[in-house]
């Protein structure tokens, strides 16, 4: 398992997975994925780094950190149901804290 940080070019990806992450969640407001890539975009020009959760070189899933909180924050972090139950959440979240030099990190995280 690896981590690769995501760039702008993949906002189209990403807003993707952050749909998908949105129906398995069952949120409130599901916005369709036109809408999601702006918004993507935007995290990524600002204060937000979005890495492609990587295993075996397949996209597995992503994460999008607040990189300029204190501490840093997660705000999404969705691996694909085919790669879940694999430890990926747990390793990411890792590898996560290891590039920041962190230890600690704030998630939110839905009640259901």
């Amino acid at each position: 398992m690896k981590l690769r940080k995501a760039c702008l070019k993949d906002s189209k990806d990403l807003a993707e997975l952050n749909h998908a992450l949105m129906l398995s969640e069952r949120y409130d407001g599901i916005l369709p994925v036109e809408e999601l890539i702006p918004r993507m975009e935007e995290f990524l020009k600002t204060d937000y780094d979005a890495f492609w959760i990587l295993s075996d070189d397949e996209q597995a899933g992503y994460i999008l950190i607040k990189h300029a909180a204190q501490p840093i924050y997660i705000r999404q972090m969705y691996i694909k149901p085919e790669h879940q139950r694999k430890g990926l959440g747990s390793q990411t979240i890792r590898m996560i804290a290891e590039y920041y030099h962190v230890h600690t990190i704030d998630v939110e995280v839905m009640v259901w």
